[in-house]
């Protein structure tokens, strides 16, 4: 924003969004030179799929796309893959449909509506937390959750509940909804995320929940009874019918690792471990500060 004069908005050739502003030295060599964007010959136009689904107001309307209908659109497909995945059996005996706010309240209505389940939205959220996947360490998202969404226990005791998602990336938030639900109550959890298993990362896929795990353990490891994703064929055609381009074509690199801009499995190697040096370095500190407190306390004690 330039106060008085307009407001700039920048993506990278292929449409997404940027992940840093950059800089690098000047001329001169004393000082920087602050990099806001450049012009670029126009690439294939694949925006971040993620936008459609996750990071996007439902009112947008991103290149032609509306967000609200692309979710919309999702969620027919999700209800039709739930009912493939569980069976009419299981769909059956679901006795409410319960979002996990914010960004699939629009979702969980479509799948509500599919199978003619109750539609409850009887989890309180503080609007003041961001987002938990981004946070910087596992415990800070998980105090984060706890701190973010709060359940209305008497809408849980003794039915059997499907709960949406629109994504399971390290799986902290859908862990701690499914023990929400159990401890108030419930006979039975299911889980249903609108997206696919994110089993790739930019920075490390061994903290993703779905990384070589199949549909069962990411189950075990979120405490639910089952775990349905939407498949990446769906996710796709639910946004590509609604673009205005003939053939509208995604990043969607995190879900199978194909990306409009690739990286080599050895660059996201050295990222992991350049995140787990740093996080041995992290470790040691706090440790050496436990160690003086506790010779600080040792000393206070014996005068």
């Amino acid at each position: 924003m330039v106060a008085g004069f307009a407001i700039f908005g920048a993506r990278d050739p292929h449409g997404i969004r940027p992940l840093v502003i950059g800089s690098r030295p000047n001329q001169d060599g004393k000082g920087l030179d602050w990099m806001l964007a450049s012009i670029h010959s126009q690439s294939s136009y694949t925006p971040d799929i993620f936008e459609f689904f996750y990071f996007s107001c439902p009112n947008s309307i991103i290149d032609g796309i509306s967000v609200y209908e692309s979710r919309q659109n999702m969620e027919l497909r999700l209800a039709n893959t739930i009912r493939k995945t569980l069976g009419r059996e299981v769909v059956d005996s679901i006795d409410i449909v319960v979002p996990i706010p914010d960004s699939v309240i629009v979702p969980a209505l479509s799948i509500a509506e599919a199978p003619n389940r109750p539609y409850r939205d009887v989890f309180s959220r503080n609007r003041y937390i961001f987002q938990t996947f981004i946070m910087p360490n596992q415990e800070k998202r998980r105090k984060g959750v706890q701190s973010k969404l709060n359940p209305l226990r008497c809408e849980f005791k003794d039915k059997n509940v499907i709960l949406v998602e629109d994504s399971i990336v390290r799986g902290t938030t859908s862990l701690h909804v499914c023990n929400m639900a159990r401890e108030a109550g419930t006979k039975k959890v299911y889980f249903a995320s609108s997206s696919p298993a994110v089993t790739y990362a930019i920075r490390s896929t061994t903290e993703l929940v779905a990384c070589n795990r199949d549909r069962q353990d990411i189950a075990t490891l979120i405490n639910a009874d089952e775990v349905v994703f939407l498949t990446l064929e769906d996710l796709e055609s639910a946004c590509a019918e609604l673009s205005p381009r003939p053939q509208q074509r995604f990043e969607v690199g995190v879900f199978c690792g194909r990306y409009v801009t690739p990286v080599s499995q050895e660059y996201l190697e050295k990222i992991g471990a350049g995140l787990r040096q740093v996080k041995r370095d992290q470790n040691e500190r706090q440790w050496r500060i436990y160690d003086r407190w506790r010779q600080c306390d040792d000393t206070s004690s014996s005068i």
